[in-house]
């Protein structure tokens, strides 16, 4: 595991510098910083593979990981942008969550291969998960009157997928009772994928109020340790 907490740490280390030097404009520097530590999280769950037994599952899981490697580059392109139309910069910026959304479909994906193999799904908790979700992510919107607007379908189709991934992650971690390490990273994994998307959400219409260096840290920490944590289960799993 030394390896895994060791490339965990280099992961942070770009993730702050990237906030550090990306805020409030994303530059040139920092755009390569966050690359970096999108690179470390996809070197992970290749090595997480390499030095399991091999499955599909890992395969699976590095896909997703690629897909937010593509996604991440694809959202912080703007310094190379300059000059562009804005509209130029929109399709990026819908490619890049597209890309992220095909991220989460394939986590869903390792997880019900994964949950079909062992025979770990149970319906009523990932019921109770989604919904316990999805109902937060609904009570915020109306507490802060949040106007989606035209985004309104793409949004709730993402967030829909993401309780799905979550949900899928606690009924295997529940599954994998003999082994705790296992369980948090299967549920602190992709919870903190939900809670760095939240703040995404914030930032995008709440400009004024979350666009900070806190919510930034927020989001950007999060989302790294979801993706080296994801990448590590499949090391864990097939050990």
């Amino acid at each position: 595991m030394a390896v895994f907490i060791l490339l965990f740490i280099l992961d942070m280390v770009f993730a702050v510098l990237y906030v550090n030097y990306g805020f409030p404009k994303v530059t040139k520097l920092s755009f390569f910083y966050k690359m970096f530590a999108s690179l470390i999280f996809v070197i992970n769950g290749v090595l997480a593979y390499v030095m399991s037994t091999g499955s599909t599952y890992g395969k699976t899981v590095i896909a997703g990981l690629a897909l937010g490697f593509a996604g991440d580059a694809l959202l912080a392109i703007d310094p190379f942008l300059k000059g562009k139309a804005l509209e130029h910069k929109t399709v990026f910026g819908v490619a890049g969550a597209a890309f992220f959304f095909l991220g989460h479909i394939m986590y869903i994906i390792s997880f019900i291969i994964e949950i079909k193999k062992e025979n770990a799904f149970s319906l009523p908790l990932f019921l109770i998960a989604w919904i316990v979700m999805l109902a937060i992510g609904i009570a915020i919107k109306i507490k802060l009157k949040v106007a989606l607007g035209k985004f309104a379908y793409p949004v709730l189709a993402y967030a829909l997928a993401l309780c799905a991934m979550c949900s899928l992650g606690i009924c295997l971690a529940v599954h994998n009772g003999g082994n705790r390490l296992l369980q948090l990273f299967l549920i602190i994994g992709p919870l903190c994928f939900v809670f760095s998307d939240a703040t995404i959400v914030l930032r995008m219409f709440y400009k004024d109020k979350y666009e900070t260096i806190p919510m930034r840290y927020a989001n950007l920490i999060t989302y790294f340790v979801s993706q080296m944590l994801i990448g590590t289960s499949i090391f864990m799993l097939y050990s």
